[in-house]
């Protein structure tokens, strides 16, 4: 009973660790709705940085602490939040995911230039040596701190995010950030704020997992994946049951580790098990919606013909041919991985490029490849490099099965589980490569042809690529390679149309997988031996982004990447950088979050720019990037007061606004009087909605002015605007669908002199339907019940100026009926209101005021009974 007990302390120390990471990880997704990778390589940087103050600088530990984790941490969450991430709202999950893997690369290497790996570190324990005694067991202050801190920190953060105002906000931001400035919040700062608590509580998990483990620079930062399995235990949402998922991995690995027989291979296994956890958590709570739209936000690249593609090989092969007589053997060694990494590649080309699925295990089927072809015939045969693509490509059959109902980060974490749990079972077992770690794998035999020679092989590498290329092409040509292009375009469209997403996926992981196969066969013949390092799952990371940095999608690109990568040795022993390739990658993934395409991509667009301004009068390509029109700067108008006394609500003066180089307001002056009602009308694709962002600041104008109670607004931020007493329902209704109704009406609170309880008290006066349901999600709400959450805003809050944007929008009439209502009781309290609405009748029936805008353009205005006469002319385009 006492060793259970034990075994039970320790698990719960051991799980507290794995509560907290995992902590850190889901206040990052819950606040900026983006899956941190690099949340080890933060705590892998702040527990260095910690050693360095508090141990190699003399500072005082609690001293060190607080700098490290209160102020150092906080700022590097800032800047990762202002450089990079802040721009990546909205766009898909891929793309994000990628961001965060070069983040994490670019960590890694800055870790290796500043502190040599090689020197051995000891990071003390906190008050080491003291520790108190229950039940027999002894049980170190350290491991009580660890314990005690996972417990404050999980319930504090459960307060703070949802019983506090900036908690709210924070969950806010991520569900609506343009809803959440026109409430009054700042996304911009609340996205920081979460950063910086995400990047703090991943410095605190460093801190306190270093003393327990070798402070080594791969070890501290991979280890934190063993937390990722207790945030998909909570989803990603839910804080208790993550703290639960952490607590039940760390007594399941002790418990393993105390209890399983010595010998047994489970027990040799034990160390997998938080990754067989984390397998096991992303089938039980799988993503359940289809994702629509483009997996990588790019344009497709043109397929070439397969003449085209037979005389590109054709010109490539007879290039490396003459090339190789030109190199020395060591060049030719170099060049030659170059070519077997370019075929590796191709594989992710096929399947991340083509089909839109992310894999970070490509390494490990390269390794069962290799292992295929030095087991069968000596690995000399040519059906040994058959052997390893059969093997290969069964494996990623089998890996693939489990995993067909993920997509996104969910695949992404599957597949690092799936490299992870082969590096442990696989690659480091001596049952596979024997006892010295290395399996011979020899260069497979041609009848009358001789590949011993350096010169010989790496036109052999050359033809494979070769080959390959034209097959991976091919099969883009094909019904199926169609197939993948839907699929990764829009899974949910490929389903409406009867396409069996299962089968395809599973074609492609199986192929892909086997081409891998493939260039691992060529590898082992490449270096003679293969070992337990050289399929892990930091350089598979390594190569996908490659990839991605050159263009996942493109031939040329794997090419380019692939000799990039056998270049990087060279270069690190040139510059003085140990692993250079981290350092590299990460700064050239940095630079996705401007343009996702990839570098050939880049590249393309400039020559056919160069190609337009060569040739006069010569049509530009519509998917050319294009430069967004700037709002051009007008002197701001000064007002009489003699001649205006009276200062309107809202004042346009010549206001054109748009989107890119297309103009859809052109020139529009509206002046709203204090205390009325002014209705702005017009059919679809007038320009109503656009006119409203921008006087909600939403949108700058490129040229005019906008004055709100006669301040000059234009430039200003949405949320400053809101405070200044704007009200903004836009289109859709503009709640926050992930909160609860309280929650919605208590991010309304953020203009100065409004109290949280008020707002409730006067919403549920106003709406008694939402007063049973405060405590309901936003999003599971009716329709009219969420139009009238909305307008609670209008009726709460006491705006000075209300823009309303549709609000009749996919509601029933009795419904509608009723918020116009409300609108009118508002106009007879005195409150300034703009309406853009499609039904005229509906509007024109509480105005004071209208004008019936069309093609961008005010083409009638005056009191609201004059402009009902020629409404109906405007909405069907006759002439007036």
């Amino acid at each position: 009973m006492n060793e259970f007990f034990t075994y039970t302390v320790l698990g719960i120390a051991v799980g507290c660790i794995y509560a907290l990471t995992a902590t850190g990880l889901v206040v990052t997704y819950i606040t900026s709705g983006i899956f941190n990778f690099a949340h080890g390589a933060i705590g892998m940087i702040a527990a260095f940085a910690y050693w360095d103050l508090s141990v190699n600088h003399g500072w005082p530990a609690p001293v060190a602490l607080i700098a490290v984790v209160f102020v150092l941490a906080p700022l590097f969450g800032a800047l990762i939040d202002g450089v990079l991430m802040r721009r990546l709202h909205g766009t898909p999950v891929e793309v994000s995911l990628v961001i965060t893997l070069g983040l994490l690369l670019l960590l890694l290497g800055v870790a290796f230039t500043v502190w040599d790996n090689s020197v051995v570190r000891i990071l003390p324990e906190f008050f080491a040596g003291n520790q108190i005694e229950l039940f027999n067991l002894q049980i170190s202050y350290h491991q009580i701190i660890v314990i005690l801190t996972a417990v404050a920190v999980a319930v504090g953060l459960r307060i703070f995010l949802y019983q506090t105002r900036p908690g709210i906000a924070l969950r806010a931001v991520v569900d609506a950030p343009e809803v959440a400035a026109l409430n009054g919040a700042a996304p911009a700062r609340i996205s920081m704020m979460g950063w910086a608590i995400g990047s703090m509580l991943a410095a605190l998990a460093g801190i306190l997992l270093a003393p327990l483990v070798t402070l080594d620079i791969l070890g501290l930062t991979l280890l934190v994946i063993n937390g990722y399995a207790a945030a998909m235990v909570g989803r990603l949402r839910s804080l208790p049951l993550t703290f639960g998922g952490g607590i039940a991995l760390g007594l399941i690995e002790t418990y393993a580790t105390g209890y399983l027989p010595a010998g047994d291979i489970l027990s040799q296994l034990h160390t997998t098990l938080p990754i067989v956890f984390l397998f096991a958590a992303l089938l039980i709570f799988p993503e359940r919606r289809l994702r629509v739209g483009r997996s990588v936000n790019r344009r497709p690249l043109r397929v070439p013909s397969l003449r085209q593609s037979l005389l590109g090989a054709g010109a490539f092969v007879a290039v490396a041919w003459f090339a190789s007589g030109l190199l020395s053997d060591k060049n030719l060694y170099t060049f030659n991985t170059g070519l077997v990494v370019a075929v590796i590649l191709l594989s992710l080309v096929l399947l991340t490029g083509y089909g839109g699925q992310i894999s970070l295990c490509q390494l490990t089927f390269v390794g069962v490849g290799a292992f295929g072809m030095g087991k069968f015939a000596d690995g000399k045969s040519i059906l040994g490099l058959v052997a390893a693509v059969v093997v290969a490509g069964a494996v990623g059959a089998v890996m693939a099965l489990p995993s067909l109902r993920l997509r996104g980060l969910y695949l992404a974490l599957s597949t690092l589980a799936f490299a992870q749990f082969m590096t442990a079972a696989f690659f480091n077992n001596n049952s596979v490569f024997g006892q010295g770690g290395a399996l011979k794998v020899g260069r497979v035999s041609l009848p009358g042809v001789s590949l011993g020679s350096p010169r010989a092989y790496f036109v052999f590498c050359a033809i494979a690529f070769a080959a390959a290329a034209v097959a991976v092409v091919a099969i883009r040509r094909a019904s199926f390679g169609r197939r993948l292009a839907a699929m990764g375009d829009s899974p949910a469209a490929c389903v409406t149309l009867g396409v069996n997403l299962t089968w395809t996926k599973l074609v492609v992981f199986t192929a892909s997988a086997g081409l891998a196969g493939f260039a691992g066969a060529l590898y082992g013949g490449l270096q003679g031996q293969v070992g337990t390092l050289d399929f892990q799952l930091l350089p598979s990371l390594v190569l996908l982004l490659l990839a991605v940095i050159w263009g996942v999608d493109s031939i040329v690109g794997a090419l380019v990447a692939g000799t990039l990568s056998a270049l990087f040795p060279t270069i690190a022993d040139a510059v003085g950088v140990p692993n250079f390739q981290y350092l590299a990658v990460g700064l050239g993934v940095l630079g996705l979050s401007r343009n996702p395409e990839g570098v050939i991509r880049q590249i393309g667009d400039r020559v056919a720019t160069l190609r337009a301004s060569l040739a006069p009068g010569a049509p530009i390509d519509a998917d050319e990037a294009v430069e967004p029109v700037r709002p051009r700067p007008r002197p701001r108008p000064r007002r009489d007061d003699a001649a205006e006394a009276a200062v309107p609500a809202l004042e346009l003066r010549d206001v054109h606004a748009g989107y890119g180089q297309i103009e859809v307001v052109h020139g529009v002056d509206l002046v709203v009087p204090m205390g009325s009602v002014f209705a702005l009308l017009g059919p679809n694709g007038a320009g109503k909605s656009t006119l409203l962002k921008t006087v909600s600041c939403t949108k700058v104008p490129t040229e005019g002015c906008v004055h709100i109670m006669g301040v000059h607004v234009n430039g200003a931020s949405p949320e400053s605007v809101a405070r200044l007493g704007v009200c903004t329902i836009p289109e859709g209704r503009g709640i926050f669908a992930n909160l609860t109704v309280l929650e919605n009406l208590k991010m309304m609170s953020y203009r100065e002199g409004v109290n949280a309880h008020d707002i409730a008290e006067r919403a549920f006066a106003r709406f008694p339907p939402l007063a049973p349901k405060r405590t309901q999600l936003a999003g599971t709400l009716s329709g009219g019940e969420q139009q009238m959450l909305a307008m609670a805003r209008a009726v709460s809050t006491e705006p000075s100026l209300l823009l309303l944007d549709e609000i009749s929008m996919g509601l029933a009439p009795l419904i509608v009926v009723q918020l116009y209502d409300l609108v009118r009781h508002l106009a007879e309290e005195g409150l300034s209101i703009l309406v853009v609405e499609q039904f005229a009748n509906t509007a024109l029936a509480v105005a004071d005021h209208a004008a019936v805008m069309a093609q961008g353009r005010i083409t009638h205005m005056g009191d609201a009974a004059a402009v009902t006469e020629i409404v109906s002319e405007a909405y069907f385009g006759a002439p007036v």
